[in-house]
C-alpha cells in the first residue's frame, strides 16, 4: 500500500498490468474497497462524491482511473464497454489484493 493521499488530493501512483500503467489512488486501512469509476468519469469521481471521506475509516480503499479515462491511457485506441468489463478484473489479481471487494456507480 502506498502512503495515504489527503481525502481531497489528485495525488496517486501507478501500477504495471498487462502492459499499461494504471493510474490509482490508494487511501485508508481496513480490507481493501476497489471503487469503480462510471464509462464518463474517473477514480477521482469518488472524491467529490464524499465516498473517500465516508469509507476511508474502515476500508483501504482503491479507486483507479480504467483503460482510456483520466490518468490511464488506452494504448489500443478506444476501448469498448465489454473490454472495459473484462480488462481490469484480469489485471487486478497481480496488483491489489485477491481478497477485495468492488463498489462501482456510473451515471447512465
Amino acid at each position: 500500500m502506498t502512503d495515504p493521499q489527503p481525502l481531497g488530493a489528485e495525488a496517486g501512483t501507478y501500477a504495471l498490468a498487462n502492459g499499461v500503467r494504471i493510474f490509482y489512488r490508494d487511501v485508508g486501512q481496513g480490507q481493501p474497497l476497489i471503487l469503480l469509476h462510471g464509462g464518463t468519469s474517473t477514480g477521482g469521481g469518488w472524491i467529490g462524491q464524499g465516498s473517500l471521506a465516508t469509507f476511508a475509516p474502515h476500508f483501504r480503499l482503491i479507486a483507479p482511473d480504467t483503460r482510456g479515462h483520466g490518468r490511464t491511457r488506452n494504448p489500443a485506441g478506444a476501448p469498448t464497454y465489454a473490454q472495459l468489463a473484462r480488462r481490469p478484473m484480469r489485471s487486478w489479481p497481480t496488483i491489489w489484493p485477491r481478497c477485495s471487494r468492488r463498489l462501482g456507480w456510473s451515471a447512465h
